[in-house]
């Protein structure tokens, strides 16, 4: 009969360091989650939601490796539900339930198009920091930039009727754009990849949007990232009324004026 004991505990560094010291067989870790985790930690943002650290009745860390590298990561202590004496199989019970996404969160606020909201932060996220395969922000993090940037609700619904396919992107942009003083430009942008009618001559918009829909229905279409570069491009030559012939990408990715300090991180 297992002896199972749960209390709340303020987690050091050091406890860390020894409960890793006993993780046998566990699984391999993501550097992404701990990252993510790590920087919750050492901003404050950490909070005691109920999810525990285990501990079986050997002593051995059989939840919480994440929790526990990312607190010895970030040098701060953290508040977490404790709970030792377990058997050691409930290991193989752990983290069977589906993970809760941001756009679960936010559609359990209330808010519509959630999953394009979500989406779209994480996109606005990229651009600021000029890099695609930027780490995924934490929800306290996509938190900061949703308060920061509440309009992102009315630039996805304007994505989504303007062009569906990638309403996951143009959201992000149309915000940024917004943000930027360029709502003009932003409506414009949306405005021609709808109605696909040229505001100048080689106008850039109506390149991406022919380019896009002829690339969709190719046998071996262009990567996703090359496409949102594309896309992002396409956003700044028209931005500037330059042209845009060829589904080429220049060497920097992003928009000028849009840094994380305008995230909101």
């Amino acid at each position: 009969m297992a002896n199972v004991e749960s209390t709340t505990a303020l987690v050091t560094p050091e406890m860390c360091r020894d409960w890793l010291s006993r993780n046998p067989t566990n699984r391999k870790l993501d550097r992404r989650i701990i990252d993510q985790y790590a920087r919750d930690m050492a901003s404050g943002d950490w909070e005691l939601n109920g999810e525990t650290i285990c501990i079986d009745w050997n002593n051995n860390l059989i939840n919480g490796q994440h929790r526990c590298t990312a607190g010895l990561k970030a040098g701060v202590p953290f508040e977490t539900v404790l709970v030792t004496g377990l058997p050691p199989k409930a290991r193989d019970t752990i983290d069977g339930g589906k993970k809760r996404t941001y756009g679960d969160r936010l559609q359990m606020r209330g808010l519509k198009n959630y999953s394009n909201v979500a989406a779209n932060i994480t996109f606005m996220a990229q651009i600021a920091g000029n890099n695609l395969k930027r780490h995924a922000l934490s929800p306290k993090e996509m938190d900061r930039v949703l308060e920061k940037h509440p309009q992102i609700e009315d630039s996805v619904a304007i994505a989504r009727a303007s062009m569906s396919k990638v309403s996951g992107w143009l959201g992000a942009v149309h915000c940024i754009g917004t943000y930027l003083n360029m709502r003009d430009t932003a409506d414009e942008f949306c405005e021609a990849l709808q109605h696909g009618q040229k505001s100048y001559e080689s106008d850039a918009a109506v390149f991406f949007r022919d380019w896009f829909y002829k690339d969709m229905i190719k046998q071996n279409p262009s990567h996703i990232d090359f496409r949102r570069k594309l896309f992002v491009h396409a956003f700044n030559k028209f931005a500037a009324k330059e042209p845009l012939r060829r589904a080429s990408l220049p060497e920097k990715f992003g928009i000028k004026g849009w840094t994380d300090k305008e995230l909101g991180l």
